[in-house]
Formats: structure tokens, sequence, C-alpha cells
């Protein structure tokens, strides 16, 4: 068995990075992609399972033999991105790939975390690396916001009483 890591890591261009993912041999794997030229890419590598009959989405009888594997999901059909017009990859898991199955697709997203790291992305222009810290560190999830107002929503109407 071969793992192409350090082909991974010398490659000299795309064409390369992808020849190399393509040997990835073992489970799905994100790898990001960037060059000296400005050029910035994503592609999930790995042998992820084609099963019949089933989307991953909840548990299925094992032993009835309906639900195997069926070879795996081939590597070009994969999620992948080669500079994506928004000019970043604030997420490689969101992005989509023409073709991939729904069975697959439905592992490779995840919009609210996507949504706020290109929100703060975009909100000023000049970004350093060490900047970037700040945007890593960021815990602020909408969706829990959304939750915590709808869970808990602040009462107008009490006033403070005095047993007596």
């Amino acid at each position: 068995m071969q793992f192409p890591l350090l082909e991974i890591d010398r490659a000299q261009n795309w064409g390369q990075f992808t020849a190399a993912l393509a040997r990835w041999p073992g489970p799905g794997q994100n790898f990001v992609y960037a060059d000296v030229d400005g050029n910035i890419g994503y592609h999930a590598a790995g042998k992820l399972p084609n099963r019949r009959g089933y989307n991953g989405d909840v548990p299925v009888d094992g032993s009835s033999g309906d639900f195997d594997w069926d070879g795996f999901i081939p590597f070009d059909q994969l999620p992948a991105a080669f500079n994506p017009p928004a000019g970043s990859l604030p997420r490689p898991i969101r992005i989509r790939s023409a073709g991939l199955p729904t069975r697959c697709e439905r592992q490779f997203r995840a919009a609210r975390p996507c949504r706020q790291i290109r929100d703060l992305l975009s909100a000023r222009n000049g970004w350093r690396a060490q900047d970037l810290i700040g945007v890593q560190r960021d815990l602020y999830s909408g969706f829990s916001k959304f939750l915590a107002r709808k869970s808990w929503p602040p009462t107008t109407s009490a006033t403070p009483t005095t047993p007596g």
C-alpha cells in the first residue's frame, strides 16, 4: 500500500496535487491547496463507499445484505474546488461537486459555520496570517443565538414583588 504524502507535499501545481490525492488509500480526508502563484483549492480524497439503497441518514438492518457496499465513489466525483469565485475556501466541506451522489453529499455540508467564517473574512480587507488566528478561534454560532432566543424569551411583564 502506498501513502502519497510526499507527493502531496512536493506537488508544484494543482495537477500534481490532485494526481497524488487520487492515490490516497485511507478513509475520507479533506485536503486544501495553495501555491506561490496565488491559486487555492480543495479536494476530498479517500475511500468513500457506495451503498446500495442507503443514504446514510439512519441505521439500517446490516444482516439483510440490502445495504452492502457496492464499490467506492470515484475520486473525480468527490467534492473539489479550484480558485472558487468567492476567492476563499471558508470551509472545504461545504463545497459541492457536480454529480456527487446524495448519500455522500450530506457528509460534506455545514452551512452555518461556513456562513460565519465568510462573514468574518468579508468584513475587511488586507488580512495577514496573524490576523487569521482570531477567525480560527471564533466560537460565535448564529444558530445557538437563535436557539437561545427561542428557548428562553425575555419576560417583559415581570415586576419584582415583596412577599407580604
